[in-house]
């Protein structure tokens, strides 16, 4: 079954596995889904449909370059001169792969996540980020990370090789690696 993972990372910036939340199709995949069909006209799809169904971009594409150009339309949504709600630009920007937030910021993805309307995963992941907040074994954490897709692996297995063992990765340290950018100020 698919997951929402969500790490932390301490004040010595590397991540650590936090918690997850099962059936990761109501995390990126449903919110996607929600905010193409609120925001995007349907795409035609001759002799698979019928013509009053609507057709998603992230449905089965046969050219696979066109299907990217497809998605990067609602993925561009984030823009600030899209039609999106500022909450639903924060929550879509949130499932971008590489996006972190700041232990400072928490509270307001907290908010912005139990304010998104929706049969989502997004009141687990809140949840989780409030338990975060409250545990006295996270006061050294400076950050989080939520790998909404599988697109990428953990954040616990991209990072620099390890220097004793050349064939594993560390975890991702987000005070030397510059893959990531930052919910609230990127």
């Amino acid at each position: 079954m698919s997951r929402t993972e969500i790490y932390i990372f301490r004040k010595e910036g590397y991540a650590e596995y936090y918690a997850d939340v099962i059936n990761g199709s109501r995390g990126a995949l449903k919110i996607w889904l929600m905010l193409e069909k609120q925001y995007l006209p349907s795409l035609s799809h001759p002799g698979c449909i019928k013509p009053h169904e609507y057709y998603s971009r992230f449905a089965y594409n046969p050219k696979e370059e066109d299907s990217k150009l497809k998605r990067k339309e609602v993925w561009d949504l984030v823009r600030e001169d899209s039609p999106l709600t500022e909450n639903q630009r924060i929550v879509l920007k949130s499932t971008f792969d590489w996006a972190v937030c700041k232990i400072e910021d928490i509270p307001k993805l907290i908010k912005e996540y139990r304010k998104f309307d929706g049969y989502t995963s997004l009141p687990e992941q809140a949840m989780i980020l409030q338990k975060i907040l409250d545990d006295p074994e996270c006061k050294d954490v400076i950050a989080v990370a939520i790998t909404q897709t599988s697109i990428i692996d953990g954040w616990d297995e991209i990072g620099d090789p390890d220097p004793v063992n050349p064939e594993e990765r560390l975890p991702y340290n987000i005070l030397t690696g510059n893959k990531h950018f930052y919910l609230f100020n990127d």
